[in-house]
């Protein structure tokens, strides 16, 4: 039996609680750092108890949760950037609680899909527009008499969770969004397949799956983000060996080789073949230094790590120059060992190997579960493709779709699992 009275909690806890997690700014200052840790602990607490039926979780939930709660009770220090973060992570456990207990359905579980694609829709929409759409001046113009209102004074200080995304400069980075339309596009247009392959949900789901895979993809190209592109031909690779056969192993492989020969070419500023490898070593040797500096942090608190994004400070230049500023260690696995360290990385990878394995086993079942949990395993490979070389953290923001896509799997398991018949929610 799962406990329904523990998803009666944690759904009200994520609609009430919720938007002071996402948005830590909405708490006046004074009462920050002691409100978000209160409403982070008890959304932990409460992800936790819910999550206990899936017993393939327990080891890497446990590891993880205890390396959090740890870190940010004796070695993080609650400042705006940390608090953002911890509240982040807290918000994407409680949301992948709550998609894993609420799904009790099939129909539940493309409801929750739905939503994912609604949600991927805007903000991949709303960062190409401060991305992409820098000349409409008329953007920049009302965007300022919105933030000068004294009504709400407030909105200046959210932020998407895209590094680059500051109220001076009304920008995103093109890389972080390139990175969350990679992750959310598998789940997209795994919803547009389900919703094609099922009459039961054919007419609205197909729509909004077919609008959040196109709005994905067309960011996807434009962002010109090797590491987003190297995350494409991985998704698309394993896709082809692992869940396809015959004509879509052919078509995923030209459309790899494709993509693939034009990672390097495609950067080239002028476009030929010599600036196009310069420009690959260069961005090489930089994140290789930022490696290694960040490795000799870890080395020096590996049990715990540094304190949950704490890691703002590269290499200095040369001797005695001040270090440059750096948003995170342009690597998923290093940052999170130095937010947790090593306790929490170990948690980690035991959850995400579980997740893994729950999608492979309910891919070959197939129908409209299977086609969910494949689409949510292949944007779990995406994200974590693209942060070899990049970062989205987890307590950024955007990083709650990556919880969502833990929901998911879990609750496709449940669904397919049990003995409930498919409703309509």
């Amino acid at each position: 039996m799962y406990p329904r009275t523990l998803t009666a909690l944690a759904l009200p806890l994520l609609l009430m609680g919720g938007p002071l997690l996402v948005f830590p700014e909405l708490v006046a200052a004074e009462l920050r750092a002691v409100a978000i840790t209160a409403l982070g602990f008890a959304a932990v607490g409460v992800a936790l108890a819910a999550l206990r039926p899936w017993s393939q979780l327990t080891w890497g939930l446990s590891l993880f949760v205890t390396a959090l709660v740890a870190s940010w009770i004796f070695v993080t220090g609650h400042d705006g950037p940390a608090i953002r973060h911890f509240a982040g992570i807290c918000v994407g456990l409680l949301t992948m609680a709550v998609i894993a207990t609420w799904c009790v359905s099939e129909g539940r579980l493309v409801l929750a899909t739905a939503i994912f694609a609604v949600l991927a829709t805007v903000v991949v929409v709303l960062g190409a527009l401060n991305a992409f759409i820098t000349n409409a001046k008329f953007i920049t113009d009302s965007t300022q008499k919105i933030w000068s209102t004294p009504v709400l004074p407030w909105v200046r200080q959210i932020k998407m969770g895209l590094p680059g995304l500051e109220h001076s400069e009304g920008l995103v980075n093109q890389n972080a969004l390139g990175g969350v339309a990679v992750m959310v596009l598998p789940v997209c247009a795994a919803l547009f397949i389900a919703g094609m392959r099922s009459e039961r949900f054919r007419s609205v789901v197909m729509i909004l799956g077919a609008t959040a895979t196109v709005a994905a993809i067309g960011v996807l190209g434009r962002s010109l983000s090797r590491t987003t592109w190297l995350a494409a031909v991985a998704v698309l690779l394993l896709l082809a060996l692992r869940w396809n056969r015959g004509r879509y192993w052919v078509l995923s492989a030209m459309i790899a080789g494709t993509i693939g020969g034009s990672l390097i070419v495609s950067q080239a500023r002028p476009a030929d073949f010599h600036d196009g490898l310069l420009s690959v070593a260069n961005s090489a040797s930089s994140r290789t230094e930022i490696w290694g500096h960040a490795a000799n942090r870890i080395a020096a608190a590996p049990m715990l790590g540094i304190g949950i994004n704490h890691f703002h400070e590269g290499p200095a230049p040369t001797a005695g120059a001040a270090p440059p500023y750096v948003a995170h260690a342009h690597n998923v696995l290093i940052q999170v060992a130095l937010d947790l360290g090593l306790v929490g990385l170990s948690g980690y990878l035991l959850l995400y190997a579980a997740l893994l394995i729950m999608a492979d086993g309910l891919s070959r079942a197939g129908g409209v579960t299977g086609y969910i949990a494949a689409g949510s395993a292949l944007s779990l490979v995406a994200v974590h493709v693209f942060g070899i070389a990049d970062t989205i953290a987890l307590g950024a923001k955007v990083g709650i779709f990556q919880w969502m896509c833990a929901g998911l799997i879990l609750a496709a398991w449940r669904v397919k699992t049990t003995d409930h018949r498919p409703q309509l929610p």
